[in-house]
């Protein structure tokens, strides 16, 4: 009985230090794990802290340039209202000047036919006055 006993102690030994090694080994996997999480540079709450702050600066970022965009959008809006009437004064300059164009192409041609009408009827009259001249000195 004594060597059933033993026998059976040493399996309860024999058990127990693999449960030792098995306890030794889930230890060091729980450490590992624990580093992985809580390590101050590399563990992942560290990361998410630093995500954390890369995410408040994108955040903090996207709301200056919404800003700032509403605020170029808001000028752009004042500098469009303010060039459509420039653009109409502009339209309306334009065809008056083509008007005055016109009108100044007219009156320059009717003088310059009228200068030309005028011109040829001096012209004309000069050598019916040096005809009638002639004839005078001829009689």
């Amino acid at each position: 009985m004594d060597e059933n006993i033993n026998e059976e102690l040493r399996f309860i030994n024999m058990k127990l230090d693999g449960f030792s090694d098995k306890m030794d080994e889930s230890s060091d996997k729980i450490s590992k794990i624990k580093d992985a999480l809580y390590h101050p540079d590399n563990g992942i709450y560290a990361r998410i802290r630093s995500n954390e702050h890369v995410t408040e600066d994108i955040v903090k970022w996207t709301k200056e340039h919404e800003e700032r965009d509403a605020s170029l959008h808001a000028t752009c809006e004042k500098i469009a209202t303010s060039v459509v009437p420039i653009a109409d004064d502009y339209k309306i300059r334009m065809s008056r000047k083509i008007w005055t164009d016109k009108i100044v192409g007219i009156i320059i041609t009717f003088i310059i036919g009228a200068t030309l009408t005028l011109t040829w009827k001096v012209v004309t009259m000069s050598s019916k006055v040096d005809k009638a001249e002639e004839q005078k000195n001829n009689n």
